[in-house]
This record gives structure tokens, sequence and C-alpha cells, in this order.
């Protein structure tokens, strides 16, 4: 089968195709995450990244949302302040991308899906 992982399911696309490779004719990744391949970003190179954005409208509220975040404010209206990060274009499109999003998802199965060793490479049956 081809196999396309978005974001976090990018994670879940990538081990299932290390577990399966037979199974899997193309593996195609968009915005995957790095935690299942063991990779983890210094601070200096997530600070890095944030910069780049810099030149945005939006930067500074959304800075300040993931500093806020960095110090415990797991809120829905926190989340959504630095919700442009994670787009190439904050656009509506974007925005109501992130409204609808947020408006599905149990904190119980998010927490879960990225709990403590999910990524760890290796830990896939």
């Amino acid at each position: 089968m081809d196999l396309l992982g978005h974001s976090a399911a990018g994670d879940l696309a990538l081990l299932y195709a290390a577990a399966h490779s037979q199974r899997v004719a193309r593996l195609i990744l968009l915005t995957p995450g790095l935690r299942a391949v063991g990779i983890e970003d210094s601070d200096e190179q997530w600070r890095a990244a944030l910069a780049r954005r810099s030149g945005e409208p939006w930067y500074p509220d959304a800075l300040a949302a993931i500093e806020k975040a960095e110090a415990g404010d797991e809120s829905a209206e926190n989340r959504r302040g630095y919700m442009p990060f994670f787009y190439g274009r904050w656009d509506d499109a974007a925005r109501a991308h992130v409204d609808a999003g947020s408006a599905e998802r149990s904190r119980p199965v998010r927490d879960g899906f990225a709990a403590a060793g999910a990524f760890k490479p290796g830990r896939h049956p």
C-alpha cells in the first residue's frame, strides 16, 4: 500500500513502515514529528525555528503563547494562540482547521497519543 502520514500521524506512519516494510510500497510524510526516529530538537534549534517566523504579523502574540505553554498554560485558548507556528500560512483556512480540530480533540486521547515513550524507536511490535 501507499501510506501517507501528516503531522503526528507521520510518526505513526513511520513506525508502521519500519515494522511492516514489506506492506508499504511508498511512504509519504507531510510535516512529520521527529520523535519516532529518536531525534529531539535542542532548545536552541527550537528557538531558531520559532525566530524564522519573526516577520509574521502574528509572531509576538504566538511567541507569548508558546512561552505561556512552556510555563504550564495548557488552556485551549493559549493553544490556539501558538498554532500559527504550525501552519505554512496563517490564513482563514488554517484558522478554520484549528478551530474544527480543537472542538474534536479529547484530552485523554491526546495525552495517550503523546504519552511518555509512545514514539520511542524500537518500541513498536
